[in-house]
């Protein structure tokens, strides 16, 4: 689970946190076997939130995304 409390909201506490995360999970990708990291956006906001990291859609008809560690910045 990943989220902001209300009253921190729209400040890019949650971006920031979000990006250091996948950085974390590029930098630990080769000793891991770790190829993407997948997800399940709870509701709209939430999917958008993701789609602006560049996840894509893993499963059709769901909310299930995924983003390639070699898209990583």
């Amino acid at each position: 689970m990943f989220a902001v409390d209300k009253k921190h909201q729209r400040k890019g506490i949650g971006k920031t946190l979000f990006a250091h995360a996948l950085r974390k999970a590029k930098r630990v990708s080769d000793d891991t076997g770790v190829w993407a990291v997948v997800l399940d956006a709870l509701d709209d906001p939430a999917e958008r939130f993701y789609r602006h990291f560049g996840f894509d859609t893993l499963v059709s008809g769901t909310r299930r995304l995924f983003l390639p560690i070699s898209e990583i910045g």
